[in-house]
């Protein structure tokens, strides 16, 4: 019996800018075109400064705890870290 691949996926430093990170995320089929999670059973890790500077701090951590919850209804896991930006 094979074992499933497990994937494993890290970003940082986004800085409230959300769609660069989709651009990102979607590249390595994290996300589909639409932005939703891709990467069944996979994990994403988000290694801080999620927000500060950019325009769309809110927006960007919305969209984590959207994927973070579709990742666990796929079996899959979104880690996120503090930067000091997030502080």
């Amino acid at each position: 019996m094979r074992k499933k691949k497990l994937t494993l996926h890290a970003i940082g430093d986004i800085h409230g800018m959300l769609d660069e990170m989709l651009i990102n995320l979607e590249e390595k089929k994290v996300v589909d075109k639409n932005g939703d999670w891709n990467s069944g059973n996979g994990t994403l890790v988000l290694i801080g400064d999620l927000t500060d500077r950019g325009p769309q701090g809110y927006e960007v951590m919305k969209k984590v705890y959207d994927l973070k919850v579709q990742a666990e209804q796929k079996k899959g896991n979104v880690v996120v870290t503090m930067g000091n930006h997030d502080v």
